[in-house]
C-alpha cells in the first residue's frame, strides 16, 4: 500500500515536470512564430528573440552593458515618414540610454543630410547583420514597451513609429535635429517675403482693415496651409482608408483665424493648384508652390500659424511651426485597415486644434 502511494507521488512529480517543460517549450515556439510574422514583441522577451534570430542563421551580438548597445531604425517611405522614424528612434534611444545610430548606407541618407545637415552628427551604424529586429505594426499608435527595453544586444527598429509620444520629452532636441540647411532656409525666406509683399491680396487686406479697424497694427498675420491631394486620390490609397478634407474643412479652419484678425493672409501650398483655385476663397489667400518639397515645408514652418490636411508631411510642417496648429481629425476612414493602426491621441499633440 505504501509502495503504491510512493509510485503515485513519483508519477505525479514526473508528469508535472513534463508538463512544465512542454509548456515552456511551446511558449518559446509561440514567441518565435510571432517574431517571424512581424508582430510587435514585448521587450521582456529580448533573450528569446535573440535565440529566434540565431535559428534563422543570424547570431545576435551581445553587449556587456546596455550603454554599449546601439539602436538604429530601418528607414521606410518619403520625407515625412523618414522624419518620424528618425525622431522616434532618437527618443527610444535617449529613454533607454542606448547609443543612437542611423543607416548611412541607405539611399535616403543623402536626401536627409542635404535637407537637415545636423543629422550628419549622428554616428553611422556599422555591421547590422547581428542586430536583433523589433517590429511595430501599428503605424500611428504609441507602444509603451518601447520605452522599457531590456536589451542584451543592439537592435534595429522596424515600423513607421508615427507617434509624438516616442520623442515628446526630447522635442526641442528633435526640432534642432530637423533644422533646415542654410540654402533651403534662405530660399524659403525669400519666397515667403516676395509672396507676402508683392501680392495684391495683402494690399487689399491692409486697406480693408484700416477702414474697419483703424487702431489695429498694420501687420499681416500669415497662416500656412498645406493641402495634400495627389497620391491620396489613387484607388489603392482610397481602398486602404486614406481620406482627404473637403472645402468645408478649410473654410472652418480659415474662419478660426479670420476671427482673430482681419489682416490674416493664408499662404496655401499644394500640388493641386487647380483644386485650390476652385475650392478656396482667394480674397485673403494665395496659392503657391516652390516646386521643391523641402522648401515648401520650410515655408510652412515660417508662417505665424498653420492649417494642415492629411499625411506626415503636413504633420511635420505643423510640428516645426511655432504658432497655433489646426488639423483635420478624420484622416482615415472608420473601420478601414488604416484606421486599425491609428490612435488619435497618440498621433496628434493635445496642444493642436482638431476640426
Amino acid at each position: 500500500m505504501i509502495q503504491r502511494r510512493k509510485m503515485k507521488i513519483l508519477l505525479f512529480l514526473f508528469l508535472a515536470i513534463v508538463s512544465y517543460v512542454l509548456l515552456h517549450y511551446f511558449k518559446d515556439a509561440l514567441v518565435i512564430r510571432m517574431d517571424q510574422n512581424g508582430h510587435s514583441l514585448g521587450y521582456t522577451m529580448q533573450t528569446r528573440m535573440s535565440e529566434t534570430r540565431a535559428t534563422m542563421g543570424q547570431s545576435a551580438s551581445s553587449c556587456p552593458t546596455s550603454q554599449e548597445c546601439s539602436l538604429v531604425v530601418k528607414p521606410v517611405g518619403r520625407l515625412g515618414n523618414l522624419m518620424f522614424e528618425l525622431a522616434s528612434g532618437f527618443g527610444m534611444a535617449q529613454h533607454n540610454r542606448l547609443k543612437y545610430e542611423i543607416l548611412c548606407s541607405h539611399a535616403a541618407h543623402q536626401l536627409l543630410i542635404s535637407t537637415f545637415p545636423r543629422l550628419a552628427t549622428i554616428p553611422c551604424a556599422g555591421d547590422i547583420s547581428k542586430y536583433s529586429r523589433l517590429n511595430y505594426i501599428k503605424w500611428g499608435t504609441f507602444d509603451e514597451s518601447a520605452m522599457k527595453m531590456n536589451v542584451e544586444n543592439s537592435v534595429m527598429i522596424q515600423g513607421y513609429l508615427q507617434s509624438y509620444k516616442y520623442f515628446w520629452k526630447h522635442r526641442n532636441a528633435v526640432k534642432d535635429m530637423f533644422e533646415f540647411s542654410p540654402a533651403i532656409r534662405s530660399k524659403a525666406s525669400t519666397l515667403l517675403k516676395e509672396w507676402t509683399q508683392s501680392s495684391s491680396v495683402v494690399a487689399d487686406l491692409k486697406n480693408a482693415s484700416k477702414s474697419t479697424h483703424p487702431t489695429e497694427k498694420n501687420n499681416v498675420i500669415t497662416v500656412g496651409v498645406h493641402i495634400r491631394r495627389g497620391d491620396y486620390l489613387r484607388p489603392m490609397h482610397v481602398a486602404m482608408g486614406y481620406t482627404l478634407p473637403d472645402a468645408g474643412y478649410f473654410k472652418r479652419a480659415f474662419d478660426c483665424f479670420r476671427a482673430e484678425s482681419s489682416r490674416t493672409l493664408f499662404v496655401v501650398l499644394s500640388e493641386d493648384v487647380d483644386w485650390c483655385s476652385k475650392n478656396i476663397n482667394l480674397t485673403d489667400a494665395i496659392v503657391k508652390t516652390s516646386g521643391d518639397a523641402a522648401v515648401d515645408m520650410c515655408i510652412l514652418t515660417m508662417t505665424n500659424h498653420i492649417i494642415i490636411s492629411a499625411g506626415t508631411y503636413s504633420w511635420w510642417s505643423a510640428f516645426l511651426n511655432r504658432g497655433q496648429v489646426v488639423y483635420y481629425r478624420k484622416i482615415v476612414l472608420p473601420g478601414s485597415k488604416l484606421q486599425r493602426g491609428l490612435t488619435e491621441d497618440d498621433f496628434f499633440p493635445r496642444e493642436w486644434i482638431g476640426l
